[in-house]
């Protein structure tokens, strides 16, 4: 599938055919053009920042103001940085990216024009801030399209290239906005650098915007779009259920930290060595030069090694980079000339920059598609909080050296060298775990487009644990639409724990809960009851002091605003339960545990159930009542609703069920046809089978 149509181009002679051909195996034979329209604006964006920097000490004395108070001034550009990326992270999984990226960088361009014009500071401050958001566009979503223009094994090299624009705009835009300030004044800069981008701009314009997670889907599967997202927070808490990416966001905070102390080194060239802002431009171009190198490499080897699955050496890769990196900070506070300083300088800007590309590919492998942007949006978060220690690195370099403000980095990516050290053991757990919820999305989609039943629910590799106690060992699951599974076992067997992390009760440590296709593992049970997913807790889920009427009326509390549905809900309700209806002013706590029980059918069949999930529905009650209960089930299947029923009872839960699961000890031991599990006796222990004849053999018909 080709995710882009780039222009045409003429033949080439063989000697510029061949470095092409090569930029397009290390990208995964994908096109470059999408990756030079991104990569254009991107630059340009760091172009600006760079000058930005650069001139820092010359704001300072333009405007009469202290360092501090320059450094101070980030704090609202780093606030708004923080909380923006997240809200863009979230619009880039609903909207046309490319688009989004146009506007970002028109947005951009207007403020950057007018960094070069304000009187005054504060102005300077709000338009610096605006400029912003065309930068917490394009983190999301540039880093959302990369990954869906380049195949994994293509990815690490095209987010080299991406993210080397921050190293090239040092090189570039410290060297000529240099050459620029000292000729012309620093405002002149900001009239000239931002012009460029109306080609970038162009050049975004001819891009067409590709299907996501097309790589992480089955090859040879025809499909139709992802689901539709999910809410803001429930988009963050899937984001959490990747243990890989919370590290790897800790590490984008910790280098960001680093990064932001090396923005002083405008100020620490400029007070402990003299050097004017030329003189500084030369310095930090050369210095970013060796940044770039640093990324290509960086994102090559990262690249070559998540290809092998090498995912602890990536992490060692990142981990030593960051490492040496720190130590040259210490260098550069020591150095006790320019040529030491500047020799550590580059030392820190290779190797920080070598370990940016590969965090990039793989916060992009181990999410799902459909919150990727999200991903980055958040990184984002983490990465703008890093910098906050930029205004602390300024204030301590005013008052007593610029020096300290260098070591005050060196903590940070010290903690971020740990993190990544720690992080490899993570990777290939949720690479797996994002490819088999690719695979599972696309078959049901497979399904739906031949009007075939689709796994309504489908439990993969679930693990849960208690604090230091692990209940679940790698559990899967499936229920079919119109289906009724019985799920068995001991007590203790882990089948209340896996029921709760379906519905949203508790939280997996690892594995996924898929629902019609989508991911939502790690949700609130009222998202999960909103989608369907009804759960009928067992030990009689009802509010005791409450009328039987109030605690009907909960049923329907998701469809408050629909006054109709909740009429027709509540008649129906009372339809399959009409002794409910003899008690409807009688407090739920005085009712028998028949009754109780089922109240708490009602109100599950009153919120709209696709799944319902039954816990233990015969525990403590009498035969008549349980053949009550089953008819009731019996009749909420028939009319489509899916079940998933807990029970102790084998000959009860077989009377209902159409496939069964057997679990001891957190595991599943068997799983297929209900009827074959009778016939198991290496499974069903005779104390378990001895329990469910003390029941007796009961159908919902009375019959065997």
């Amino acid at each position: 599938m080709s995710a882009v149509s780039a222009p045409a181009a003429t033949e080439a002679p063989s000697a510029v055919r061949r470095p092409v051909a090569r930029l397009r195996h290390e990208l995964g034979g994908a096109a470059i053009y999408p990756l030079g329209a991104l990569t254009a604006m991107n630059l340009l964006d760091d172009f600006d920042q760079a000058v930005y920097s650069l001139v820092g000490p010359e704001i300072v004395r333009h405007f009469n103001i202290s360092a501090a108070t320059y450094g101070l001034s980030f704090v609202p550009i780093i606030v708004f940085g923080m909380f923006v990326p997240v809200l863009m992270g979230w619009i880039t999984d609903r909207v046309n990216r490319v688009f989004l990226s146009i506007v970002g960088a028109l947005v951009w361009l207007v403020f950057a024009l007018l960094t070069g014009v304000v009187p005054a500071f504060v102005l300077l401050l709000v338009v610096r801030m605006l400029a912003g958001i065309g930068k917490s566009v394009s983190e999301p979503a540039h880093n959302s399209l990369i990954a869906d223009y380049y195949p994994l094994h293509g990815r690490g090299f095209a987010y080299a290239i991406h993210r080397n624009t921050y190293a090239v705009g040092v090189a570039v835009g410290t060297l000529a906005g240099g050459y620029i300030v000292s000729q012309y004044g620093w405002q002149r800069a900001f009239l000239i650098v931002p012009l460029p981008a109306l080609v970038a701009i162009v050049m975004l314009f001819r891009l067409r915007e590709p299907r996501r997670g097309h790589y992480e889907r089955v090859a040879d599967t025809d499909y139709a779009d992802l689901p539709e997202p999910l809410k803001l927070r429930q988009s963050v808490k899937l984001l959490y259920n990747s243990q890989s990416w919370k590290r790897f966001a800790w590490v984008w905070l910790f280098l960001a930290a680093g990064l932001g102390m090396t923005a002083v080194l405008p100020f620490y060239f400029d007070a402990t060595f003299g050097v004017g802002p030329f003189g500084r431009g030369v310095v930090l171009s050369v210095t970013a030069v060796t940044g770039v190198i640093g990324s290509l490499i960086g994102g090559l080897w990262g690249q070559r090694m998540l290809a092998r699955s090498d995912f602890q050496k990536v992490s060692a890769l990142l981990g030593w980079s960051i490492l040496i990196a720190a130590v040259s900070l210490v260098g550069m506070a020591w150095a006790p000339n320019l040529g030491v300083a500047w020799a550590a300088a580059i030392v820190h800007f290779s190797l920080r920059t070598l370990a940016t590309a590969p965090v990039a590919a793989i916060l992009s492998a181990v999410v799902p598609a459909r919150i990727r942007g999200q991903a980055f949006g958040l990184a984002g978060l983490y990465f703008a909080a890093g910098f906050s220690l930029l205004p602390i690195g300024l204030s301590y370099g005013e008052k007593y050296s610029y020096r300290v403000s260098l070591l005050i980095g060196v903590v940070p990516l010290l903690i971020g060298a740990a993190v990544a050290f720690s992080a490899g053991k993570y990777i290939a757990d949720d690479i797996k775990r994002v490819s088999r919820l690719g695979a599972a999305e696309a078959e049901v989609q497979r399904r739906r487009a031949a009007g075939e039943k689709i796994d309504l629910l489908e439990v993969l590799d679930l693990e849960v644990r208690y604090g230091t106690v692990q209940v679940l060992f790698g559990v899967d699951l499936r229920v079919a639409e119109g289906e009724t599974v019985a799920l068995l076992g001991t007590n203790g067997a882990g089948k209340s724990t896996l029921l709760r992390a379906v519905s949203g009760l508790v939280k997996p440590s690892r594995g996924a809960v898929l629902y019609e296709g989508r991911d939502v593992t790690g949700i609130d049970a009222e998202a999960t009851t909103a989608l369907g997913i009804v759960h009928v807790p067992g030990g009689r889920g009802v509010f005791p002091g409450m009328s039987v009427r109030r605690n009907l009326n909960l049923g329907t509390h998701l469809y408050a605003g629909d006054k109709k549905y909740a009429a027709e809900a509540f008649e129906r309700a009372l339809h399959l339960f009409p002794r409910l209806g003899e008690r409807l002013d009688t407090p739920a706590g005085s009712l028998s545990g028949g009754e109780q029980q089922m109240l708490c059918l009602a109100q599950a069949f009153m919120a709209k159930p696709k799944l319902l999930i039954i816990d233990e529905l015969s525990l403590g009650l009498a035969p008549v009542v349980v053949e009550d209960l089953l008819q009731t089930v019996e009749q909420i299947n028939a009319d489509g609703v899916a079940v998933l029923l807990v029970e102790q009872s084998v000959n009860i839960a077989l009377s209902l069920a159409d496939r069964a699961y057997f679990m001891e000890k957190g595991q599943v031991r068997y799983e297929g046809p209900a009827a074959d599990l009778l016939g198991r006796d290496d499974i069903l222990r005779s104390v378990f089978l001895a329990g469910a004849r003390d029941i007796g053999d009961l159908s919902p018909a009375g019959e065997r």
